[in-house]
């Protein structure tokens, strides 16, 4: 009975570190997090209100509660869920800034040359 309980609670502290342990680490960058129940997260909220269905799904539910950006778990797994209006902003300022850079295989850049016009960063020039 020890060795079993011991081996249950043990696996219990893995699965609930591998859940919350990269949240809890990187909280402080992270959008608002909602991971739902432990382990199952917000699973259970696909079945009560809907994949889409026409009426209001649970992502944009979850939307409405969290704002445009936020963390939750679906299927055992914790995702990032970002409005597109609020990622095409950040996408656009990385780009004026000159922050976004193609990056292509070595075999490609051989190919393509050094100088070649889709290497090139974008940005400022």
């Amino acid at each position: 009975l020890g060795f079993s309980f011991a081996s249950t609670t043990g696996l219990a502290i893995l699965i609930l570190a591998g859940q919350y342990g990269r949240i809890w680490k990187y909280r402080r960058r992270l959008p608002p997090v909602d991971l739902g129940v432990p382990v199952l997260g917000h699973t259970m909220n696909i079945l009560k209100h809907g994949w889409s269905g026409g009426g209001p799904s649970w992502l944009r539910h979850l939307q409405a509660k969290n704002g445009p950006a936020f963390v939750f778990n679906l299927l055992f797994v914790n995702r990032v869920a970002v409005d597109y209006p609020l990622y095409e902003e950040h996408m656009a300022t990385l780009e004026r800034e000159g922050r976004l850079k193609p990056l292509f295989s070595a075999s490609m850049q051989k190919l393509l040359g050094r100088k070649s016009v889709l290497t090139l960063p974008a940005g400022k020039g």
